[in-house]
């Protein structure tokens, strides 16, 4: 009751007003909806197995380290399998690169009828069809 309108409970600047709503308005809107997502830690976060939340033991504590150990065991044996797996994949492979070099380009006896251009030319074969083919670079044009 005894104090200066501008000290103690009386009106503020006017400069605080602006101050908070140019604090408020530079705030952008955020760009995604929805739950905040965790930001994983590499493979180590992988490797480790989540607690079990009953502490004392009991029950639900034995089920959930058995659900564990059956997701570890399936796991386990995927990983296996693929590594069964795997050899038989690289022999396939080994298999296929063999028959391809087995079959080579194929290959035809024929001789030169007339040259088209510098790249090009048509070449008769001893069956009789006529081909019109492209000379290769290491193709000595002079001895043709």
């Amino acid at each position: 009751p005894g104090q200066n309108p501008g000290q103690g409970q009386g009106k503020k600047d006017g400069k605080d007003g602006e101050e908070k709503k140019k604090k408020h308005e530079a705030l952008a809107p955020p760009s995604h909806f929805g739950r905040k997502k965790r930001k994983t830690k590499g493979t180590s976060v992988a490797t480790k197995l989540p607690s079990v939340v009953p502490a004392s033991k009991c029950r639900l504590r034995l089920l959930k380290h058995e659900r564990m150990k059956d997701y570890l065991m399936m796991e386990e044996e995927f990983i296996q399998e693929q590594q069964r797996l795997k050899p038989k994949e690289e022999k396939d492979s080994e298999e296929r690169s063999k028959l391809d070099d087995l079959r080579g380009s194929p290959m035809d006896v024929g001789s030169l009828e007339e040259f088209i251009d510098e790249d090009h030319c048509i070449v008769a074969t001893a069956m009789g069809p006529e081909y019109y083919v492209n000379i290769l670079s290491f193709v000595d044009k002079d001895q043709l």
